[in-house]
């Protein structure tokens, strides 16, 4: 084979390549700043949904999510003769995938991975909407000075982080009245307040006090729905409206940012959220009550109509760089006549291993895997 030696890893397994990707979201190989710097494109094509990055294959892929929120892939295919293989990363939910193939057709893997996506990603990022909904949602409040926070999550993904209601700092009611913490010097304090504004709010990946202090920030979105669209008609580019991305800090009360938030969680391994502190009120705020859990019994007889058995886990407490809320899926082997290996880099490694489990992935985004975000745990068919 000579030059051939390292073609397409043909002389490697799945599960060989799989302990190298997750080795390069666990940052085993370079620090997190290298990893983040290497997991970007070099270079553009003239195909919107691609990109070209060293070494990676970069597909954008913005059609799996009701929200339409772009997630790219970062995927490195290889060949030789009848022998075709594919390894794909996706950072923003710390999932790797692996895919070995023998036979003419050469586009099976392309074809896999992509129902491997239109499997996974949606029941992932529901598992994640799940968990967040137990780990911070809530009302948090502080009845001393009238004051009040209600974060929830988008129960119909129509967006991502954490969608804040309700924002009252000593009974003034700061959410209808963002627009007036200006440093523009335009004088907005005659304009009326906004009714039914809403605010989400996006892990910094900024840790503090040994873990418990959380940093977010708010997205501040310049315009409202109705002037973003009107505006984004007359604009020969897409999304010109999104803007948020350079606004943190703008606006300011008492010299700090207004969009900057710090969540308090608990010290005892469970990381649910306590209390919450919008850091330019000095203000800390107590959770007085938690959003609902919905266990999706639907996603537990799935699971048993296909014969696969829960099991616990060891726990393996890794927190991804680029999730907003962390998920616990964990490790997926689907062995038929072509063996695919999926590995999500959570805390708590979990392995689901049955034939035919790939046709059921097609429904994945349905039962959302909504027991396995809770910490059930491994599961194992023969």
């Amino acid at each position: 084979m000579g030059i051939f030696d390292a073609a397409g890893g043909m002389f490697t397994t799945t599960h060989d390549l799989l302990a190298f990707a997750r080795a390069i979201l666990r940052h085993g190989f370079l620090s997190p700043g290298q990893t983040r710097r290497w997991l970007k494109p070099t270079s553009f094509t003239s195909a919107w949904g691609t990109s070209v990055g060293a070494p990676w294959e970069i597909l954008r892929l913005d059609e799996l999510l009701p929200s339409g929120r772009i997630v790219d892939a970062y995927t490195k295919g290889g060949d030789i003769a009848d022998y075709a293989s594919a390894l794909a990363l996706v950072p923003d939910l710390g999932l790797a995938v692996t895919i070995m193939t023998a036979g003419p057709e050469m586009l099976a893997p392309s074809i896999l991975l992509s129902r491997v996506f239109e499997g996974l990603v949606p029941a992932l990022e529901a598992a994640a909407r799940d968990e967040a909904r137990q780990r911070y949602a809530g009302i948090y409040e502080d009845e001393a000075t009238g004051s009040r926070i209600v974060l929830s999550v988008d129960e119909e993904g129509q967006g991502e982080g954490l969608l804040l209601t309700e924002w009252v700092m000593r009974g003034f009611n700061v959410l209808e009245n963002l627009h007036r913490y200006s440093i523009r010097g335009i004088d907005d304090t005659e304009t009326p307040p906004r009714e039914g504004q809403t605010l989400r709010l996006f892990p910094a990946l900024v840790e503090r006090n040994g873990g418990t202090t959380e940093a977010w920030r708010a997205a501040m979105p310049p315009f409202t729905d109705d002037e973003a669209e009107k505006l984004d008609g007359e604009l020969a580019w897409r999304d010109g409206t999104c803007l948020s991305w350079l606004l943190a800090d703008r606006a300011t009360y008492n010299y700090l940012a207004v969009d900057h938030f710090d969540l308090i969680v608990g010290d005892d391994g469970g990381r649910e959220a306590v209390a919450i502190r919008p850091r330019a009120f000095a203000l800390e705020l107590v959770r007085t009550k938690t959003g609902p859990v919905q266990l999706a019994n639907d996603a537990i007889e799935t699971l048993e109509t296909l014969g696969l058995e829960l099991e616990t886990a060891p726990d393996e407490r890794q927190v991804p760089f680029e999730l907003v809320t962390p998920v616990t899926t964990g490790t997926l082997s689907i062995k038929t006549a072509i063996l695919i290996t999926v590995s999500n880099t959570i805390p708590n490694t979990d392995t689901l291993t049955t034939p035919g489990l790939i046709d059921h992935m097609l429904n994945m985004s349905k039962h959302h895997l909504y027991p396995l975000a809770h910490g059930a745990n491994s599961t194992n068919t023969t």
